[in-house]
């Protein structure tokens, strides 16, 4: 028991080291004070969420020694942490190479793929605590969706004259986003948590969507003035951080308790 009270002290003062983090970068940003500083205030997010994922994975393996935690809770961490190890190569890409695209979007694919595993491990504990009678059916469901959604996504392509490898990769990682966003929220009613998850990935689509636009108005396919542009930019941002932080919060939220018997 001190041994849980012990890890649950420094998981509680790791948490809270990241949200100053993560709320000072968001300040930072917000208030368009970030340029002050001689390094970009994004870097600080992405290094917060890469520690914090790390960190909770480390206690979850601590407490699944001890019999703590259940195996597939461990499973949740180590996707989590997987994901944001891809987020923080697919950003370097993104953000300091800034000409790697391609690179950047198919490493998020990764990071989306790790989120999906993350969500059916979920998804397939909470399924067989509850007595569903087949609690795989809603990942193959889901897996179709996706493969059924990108096929046709890629015909539009096609036909519209749109192909190109980043569009397709593009294609690809927004319906595995879109999917991430439905699966957490379909399984909300297990848990608050994947509601809070559910949340976080609909502020990610926000997020991406203003970096979609952002795209279109550097290739000139869309027109938008500066100051719409750095409006955009700041959009960004102000979806991003916040989205970051629920979904990694959501490991953390306990389970729904389970109704009383009668």
């Amino acid at each position: 028991m001190e041994r849980r009270k012990v890890l649950n002290v420094l998981l509680i003062v790791l948490i809270a080291a990241w949200l100053i983090a993560e709320a000072l970068a968001y300040v930072f940003i917000v208030t368009k004070t970030d340029s002050r500083f001689p390094f970009s205030v994004t870097y600080l997010s992405i290094v917060a969420d890469l520690a914090v994922t790390l960190g909770i994975l480390i206690v979850a393996i601590l407490k699944k020694a001890g019999g703590v935690i259940p195996g597939a809770r461990l499973l949740e961490c180590i996707f989590l942490f997987l994901a944001y190890v891809c987020t923080a190569i697919a950003d370097y890409f993104l953000t300091i190479t800034a000409d790697r695209y391609e690179i950047a979007v198919g490493v998020f694919i990764g990071a989306q793929l790790f989120h999906f595993l993350r969500i059916s491990a979920a998804r397939g504990a909470v399924s067989r605590e509850a007595g569903v009678r087949h609690p795989l059916l809603g990942i193959f469901l889901s897996i179709t969706a996706r493969a059924v959604l990108t096929v046709l996504l890629i015909l539009v392509l096609h036909l519209t004259g749109l192909w190109s490898l980043l569009n397709l990769l593009a294609v690809i990682y927004f319906v595995e986003l879109l999917l991430n966003t439905v699966d957490a929220a379909f399984t909300a009613e297990h848990g608050f948590r994947f509601a809070v998850m559910a949340i976080g990935f609909l502020l990610f689509i926000c997020c991406d969507v203003t970096v979609g636009l952002r795209a279109l108005a550097e290739d000139g396919t869309l027109s938008m003035t500066p100051d719409r542009f750095a409006l955009n930019t700041y959009l960004t941002w102000v979806f991003y951080l916040p989205s970051q932080v629920l979904i990694i919060l959501s490991v953390l939220a306990r389970k729904k308790a389970p109704a009383a018997q009668t």
